[in-house]
């Protein structure tokens, strides 16, 4: 069976555990196999759109020289419009099913519900992961935690931003390069280039967000264009609407081997001296250091009051780390968690013929539930291959377990996004 039949029989089933069947069943189809890789592998970036650069059908199949096409793209070797010439010319000696398994490649999105968390489970480490820290939930257990540095070290408390995650490097030469979380490059047609390129050697961790007018952040527009930024398709005039908020440096050799030496207070020093050099395309969030707890909570009122998202505090002689960091805290008003979308219930009454509900778990398998509120007209309406494989943000009250049941379940779910940055669910353990 060709490649591209073996991709189409994967999306024709809703199914995960068929999919992951069918996986099993090829897990030997090297070509296969190299089709995830690509389309899923954070680190390659292919500099051109893919739609619409065929412009005939052949006859051929996607082949092992299809790799060594993309990887002239990845490398840089020709650009711009040569780079499209040159993939027109090559895409047009493909059938049309294997010219569309190609530009889904180059899309980031196989277009069959089975992404790299399902892949992995066929064939482990397919695809590296991307250095990052992430925060805790504030709750009482994190509160004790933190309460131990009290009047000693004490915090440091910012704004939290709802913006899409961005990780700046800038390597030994200066050359600038912008990433997601999970290590996507994102092309932000080198805007920033003049604010990092001074600063050879480091990590600047922040947000790509959007404003209103009056400050207020304007969430919609900034995660619809930060997901379009993801799967490269957002255009250099969508990008300009941006502006980075940074909340911390790293150097780069520290980031790369996945712990840092430098304490939070000499970081935070660090990106107030630079901060003097930014255009307004980057600013420094909105922050400062404090002794209490007390002092953090009345800091995160007064960022609810202004609509913002909520507040992160950090201690203040913790250092750098790659994972979730108990030091590292979140205090938010609405909880939220990523969920691995493996299914849809059909609609009912005006929703006939459309999805009715997205069935999600978390990383554990032990929590599942179906969630339909916060789905618009047009979200119903889509493939369910656009969510089933993908990372669901959900918003909700807490997290319950019925007396009859071993698995937990989410009180008032409400679905919020499809998140392309990222591709491993929450938890339960992290949404408690």
């Amino acid at each position: 069976m060709l490649t591209s039949q073996i991709i189409k029989q994967i999306a024709s089933t809703a199914s995960t555990n068929a999919k992951k069947v069918i996986l099993q069943e090829n897990a030997s189809d090297q070509i296969l196999k190299q089709c995830f890789y690509y389309a899923y592998n954070p680190r390659f970036n292919f500099w051109i759109k893919a739609d619409g650069l065929a412009t005939s059908v052949g006859f051929d199949n996607v082949n092992i020289d299809t790799f060594k096409k993309l990887d002239v793209l990845i490398n840089r070797e020709i650009t711009g419009n040569s780079a499209r010439d040159f993939m027109t010319q090559y895409l047009n000696t493909l059938t049309k099913e294997d010219q569309e398994l190609v530009v889904n490649i180059m899309n980031h999105d196989l277009r069959c519900g089975a992404s790299d968390t399902l892949a992995m489970k066929i064939w482990p480490k397919l695809v590296p992961e991307y250095p990052v820290m992430l925060c805790d939930k504030f709750n009482e257990k994190t509160r004790t935690y933190l309460e131990k540095f009290e009047n000693k070290c004490g915090y440091n408390i910012s704004c939290k931003e709802d913006g899409g995650r961005v990780l700046v490097t800038v390597d030994a030469d200066g050359v600038v390069a912008a990433r997601s979380r999970n290590g996507s490059e994102l092309n932000v047609f080198h805007l920033f280039d003049d604010d990092f390129k001074n600063f050879p050697g480091q990590v600047f961790d922040g947000e790509l967000i959007i404003k209103n007018p009056d400050g207020t952040p304007d969430r919609k527009r900034s995660n619809g264009i930060y997901n379009k930024l993801v799967r490269n398709t957002a255009t250099k005039e969508e990008v300009d609407l941006f502006t980075i908020i940074l909340w911390d440096i790293v150097p780069l050799d520290q980031y790369l081997l996945g712990v840092g030496t430098v304490p939070y207070s000499d970081r935070w020093i660090s990106l107030n001296k630079i901060a003097s050099t930014w255009s307004r395309r980057v600013r420094l969030i909105e922050g400062k250091n404090v002794q209490t707890i007390d002092e953090c909570l009345e800091f995160y009122e007064q960022m609810r009051a202004r609509k913002q998202e909520g507040a992160v505090i950090k201690v203040l002689n913790s250092v750098w780390e790659d994972k979730r960091s108990k030091n590292s805290v979140k205090l938010k008003n609405e909880s939220e968690g990523d969920f691995l979308c493996t299914g849809i219930e059909e609609g009912q009454g005006k929703y006939v013929g459309m999805i009715g509900a997205l069935v999600c778990e978390d990383s554990t398998g032990q929590l599942n539930f179906s969630v339909g509120t916060g789905l618009k007209d047009e979200d119903r309406q889509k493939d369910p291959n656009e969510y089933i494989g993908k990372i669901i943000e959900v918003k909700f009250n807490e997290v319950i377990t019925s007396k009859n049941k071993t698995t937990s379940s989410l009180f008032l779910p409400v679905f919020s996004t499809v998140r392309f940055d990222k591709k491993i669910a929450n938890s339960i353990s992290e949404l408690q």
